[in-house]
C-alpha cells in the first residue's frame, strides 16, 4: 500500500468525522433558524386567521426533521469501506473515458484508412482504363 493510499484514507477519515461533527452539533441550529424565518415572527394581519398556516408549518417542520434525521442516519451508516469503494469508483472515470477516447480515435482512423483505401482502389482501377 503506497504512501499516497495511506493518506487518501486518512483523509477520507477526517472528513467523515468533521462531518459528523457538523451535522451532530448545527442541524438543529440551522433547522431552528429556517424554521424561525418560515414562521416570519412578528408579521401578522389582523383579523387574519393563522391556523392554516400554523398547521402548514407544523407539517413543514415535520416533514423537514424526518428529512434531516433520514440523512444524518444514512450518513451515519456510510463506512469507510463505502468512502473507499467510492473513491475507487472516482480513480477509474479518467480510465474509461481514456477508453472511449481511444476507441473514438481508432474508430476514426480505420474509417479514415477504408476511405483512403477505396479511393487507391478506384484510382487504379481508373488507371487500368487508361
Amino acid at each position: 500500500m503506497g504512501i499516497l493510499t495511506v493518506i487518501k484514507n486518512g483523509l477520507v477519515i477526517v472528513f467523515l468525522v468533521v462531518g459528523v461533527y457538523f451535522v451532530a452539533n448545527f442541524a438543529g441550529p440551522a433547522k431552528n433558524e429556517i424554521m424561525g424565518l418560515l414562521n416570519m415572527p412578528g408579521s401578522s394581519v389582523k383579523g387574519a386567521s393563522t391556523k392554516k398556516a400554523e398547521k402548514l408549518s407544523d407539517k413543514l417542520g415535520a416533514d423537514v426533521n424526518a428529512q434531516l434525521a433520514n440523512v444524518e442516519q444514512q450518513f451515519l451508516q456510510l463506512t469507510v469501506m463505502d468512502a473507499l469503494n467510492g473513491i475507487a469508483r472516482l480513480q477509474r472515470v479518467p480510465q474509461d473515458v481514456r477508453s472511449v477516447s481511444d476507441y473514438t480515435r481508432e474508430q476514426i482512423d480505420n474509417m479514415l484508412q477504408s476511405s483512403d483505401q477505396k479511393r487507391k482502389a478506384k484510382e487504379k482501377k481508373e488507371s487500368w482504363k487508361n
